[in-house]
């Protein structure tokens, strides 16, 4: 009797414990009242960013941003393992008031080795997916910048997704209502500097700002989640 309590005791107390591992490896928001506080501010400007209509809206920085060095706000889940199966998705969209607006994911170690998948608008080319990686501050040989749609557009709005297939980074994106992804590029893999962080930011070249959107943030180790 002894040993059957003994057995049912370490059964829940394994099964706590796969629950609580399981809860800090799988993350999901969708901004209906303000965010979950596991999401932290990287260089915060409380002026730049609210919550409504069940999303958040970012004010997006203007200039160039990581790649000079810059102090872009990020809005970011922490210590994220970077490992097979890992992947992060999220909705964004703004209205096309600017070009060279940019807006999406960037999953980073720090202003100096980080990877970046945006949509980007031209009004020459239309909407732009841009899978942008730098390594101690070089930009890698495996950067990717996808072929333009050519549509004019007022505003734009998708679902971008990346994940850790086969020991490299792979892009996709989708309309949102739509049930198919898109691939667009597959990077050389980050490297292995431990847990990363995974945040979504927006940002613009000079010129007066206005804002983007993001709802629907979810990050996943779950190999079982990605395509």
């Amino acid at each position: 009797m002894k040993m059957k309590n003994l057995l049912f005791i370490l059964f829940w107390v394994a099964l706590i414990i796969f629950n609580k591992a399981n809860a800090q490896t799988n993350f999901s928001e969708s901004f209906n009242s303000g965010f979950s506080s596991q999401l932290k501010w990287l260089d915060e400007d409380p002026s730049a960013w609210n919550v409504s209509v069940g999303r958040l809206n970012m004010k997006r920085y203007v200039g160039c941003g990581f790649f000079c060095n810059q102090r872009v706000p990020v809005l970011y889940y922490p210590n994220v393992p970077l490992i097979e199966g890992t992947s992060a998705t999220v909705k964004v969209g703004f209205d096309v008031n600017r070009e060279f607006g940019q807006a999406g994911l960037i999953l980073w170690y720090n202003n100096d080795t980080y990877v970046k998948f945006i949509i980007e608008y031209w009004y020459a080319n239309g909407l732009r997916m841009i899978f942008l990686q730098e390594i101690d501050a070089v930009k890698q040989n495996g950067n990717v910048i996808s072929g333009s749609d050519n549509q004019v557009y007022d505003r734009i709005e998708v679902e971008i997704k990346v994940a850790v297939e086969n020991g490299k980074l792979r892009s996709w994106y989708r309309r949102i209502g739509d049930a198919n992804w898109t691939e667009e590029c597959i990077s050389q893999p980050l490297p292995n500097r431990g847990n990363i962080n995974i945040g979504v930011f927006s940002q613009a070249d000079a010129g007066s700002s206005d804002w983007a959107w993001f709802d629907d943030l979810s990050i996943s180790l779950n190999p079982q989640d990605n395509l």
